[in-house]
């Protein structure tokens, strides 16, 4: 599979420098950055680290700055457990997002971040979580909402996700009023 990746990604780098976000999630972010030079023991199987969102970007963030420097705009890194976590190469960028937020931007050497911590949720199944992620805030933004205001949404979604037996639970599958469903979960 690691094979399949590093192929597919040294092949295409240069989409990034079409790409406003990218969303992988720590293992991605590294395939993503180091292409046909990916290890993920290099940075994945560390033994004793800490965990936590900032620690976490801290030990991503050469990866991070590599997609960022390579044109990407956001990556909107998913943490599973440890929420989202939103990165641009520039300040104004976050500081454009972060209205009606709780807490501030991050800047460290050229990453600025902005860290979203996951709902609380009775988990039934992970799968689709991260699908349902992308779908949510994909969603939010072609309602023309904030970049911050999405993934709060997206993140909502994948709650539901979570706390259901389905994929994509039947619910989200509905055609019904986006606004409507927008609106009743960022409440």
């Amino acid at each position: 599979m690691f094979r399949l990746v590093r192929n597919f990604v040294s092949q295409f780098l240069f989409f990034l420098l079409q790409l406003t976000y990218v969303s992988p999630n720590e293992a991605e972010v590294v395939a993503m950055a180091m292409g046909a030079d990916y290890n993920s023991d290099d940075v994945l199987n560390q033994t004793n680290v800490n965990n936590d969102p900032h620690s976490l970007i801290h030990r991503l963030q050469p990866y991070i700055l590599k997609l960022l420097q390579r044109g990407v705009i956001y990556v909107v890194l998913t943490l599973g457990e440890h929420g989202v976590v939103l990165c641009s190469k520039k300040q104004c960028h976050i500081d454009n997002e972060r209205e009606k937020m709780r807490g501030d931007a991050v800047q460290s050497n050229n990453l600025c971040y902005l860290h979203f911590p996951a709902l609380q949720a009775s988990i039934v199944s992970l799968s689709g979580a991260g699908d349902c992620f992308v779908a949510g805030t994909l969603t939010a933004l072609s309602l023309h909402k904030r970049m911050a205001s999405s993934i709060a949404f997206g993140i909502a979604v994948a709650r539901q996700a979570i706390q259901s037996e389905l994929n994509v639970p039947s619910d989200l599958l509905c055609e019904e009023d986006l606004q409507g469903k927008y609106d009743s979960l960022t409440r």
